[in-house]
């Protein structure tokens, strides 16, 4: 009697079951993708963060990263709109009592930084690098978060962008490019780099008494598939860079790209998914001659 909704029925179930598997091919647009690096040398770090920005809610999904000093973290996504949150990961005895959220029992994460974000309405996703700081003031494992702009227009792949922290101007070369910084100012420098890592010098000079003074030099691998950050800093009276590399990465492949505001299983791989495969790229550096 009723034959004709079978088809009906049939087409409309068909139809969702399209959507969503479009909605899973094309998942939504990040407002940011970040990167992040301790300043200080030997701090490393496992944090876990909502991608979603809704880490109130008592079924947030959450992801791992691990934070090292030497080189920047694998990017990880940020769908939210408001202020970016770092917790301690949970233990495996914890992320089991995630199942009580089906009950509305919120579960206690701890706190370990924040960084303030707003999303502005536009279409484009934010790029950033996050310098994690260990906060003198704050008690237990507490970091201050200084962010710099990292997106390809700011930072192309095959350059460095130079920032001095020095009191004095320092006058350097990198392969056959050549800059100056003046203290507390940034530069962008783009030489003539190859698609394969090779060593490339670089050399850095203090102007004393109307003569150039050869401070540092050093080589490093470098190709026109990694960009990233150069700090000239001094260690012990003496001019060290420092030096952040970033490879070629696709988005698809950052932490918590696609993933589901809410989780939807219990298993402990679920929050440290992908944590295994965070193999950040480390200088490698030549000594001085």
């Amino acid at each position: 009697m009723y034959a004709w909704k079978y088809p009906a029925l049939l087409t409309v179930a068909c139809l969702l079951c399209t959507i969503s598997l479009t909605a899973q091919q094309n998942p939504q647009k990040p407002t940011a993708v970040f990167s992040a690096v301790f300043w200080e040398r030997f701090m490393s770090a496992r944090v876990s963060y909502a991608p979603w920005g809704n880490e109130t809610d008592n079924n947030a999904t959450f992801r791992e990263v691990q934070v090292g000093f030497s080189a920047p973290s694998k990017k990880f996504v940020y769908y939210g709109s408001g202020n970016l949150k770092f917790y301690k990961p949970l233990e495996i005895s914890e992320l089991e009592n995630v199942e009580a959220a089906a009950d509305n029992e919120p579960v206690d994460r701890i706190p370990l930084a924040e960084f303030p974000f707003s999303a502005d309405g536009n279409e484009e996703t934010k790029q950033y690098l996050l310098l994690f700081l260990k906060d003198p003031k704050a008690e237990g494992s507490n970091y201050k978060i200084h962010a710099l702009p990292f997106s390809s227009s700011e930072v192309p792949f095959g350059s460095l962008k130079c920032y001095s922290q020095l009191g004095e101007t320092v006058y350097f070369t990198f392969g056959k490019s050549k800059a100056s910084l003046a203290p507390g100012k940034s530069t962008l420098i783009q030489g003539q780099i190859g698609a394969t890592s090779e060593f490339y010098p670089l050399t850095a000079y203090f102007l004393t008494g109307g003569k150039y003074e050869k401070v540092m030099s050093q080589s490093f691998s470098f190709s026109n598939r990694q960009r990233g950050m150069m700090f000239f800093t001094k260690q012990r009276e003496r001019l060290r860079p420092k030096i952040f590399l970033e490879n070629l990465q696709a988005l698809e492949n950052s932490i918590g790209y696609g993933a589901n505001p809410l989780i939807e299983q219990m298993p402990e791989e679920k929050e440290r998914q992908g944590l295994e495969e965070q193999n950040p790229v480390e200088p490698v550096v030549r000594p001085e001659a």
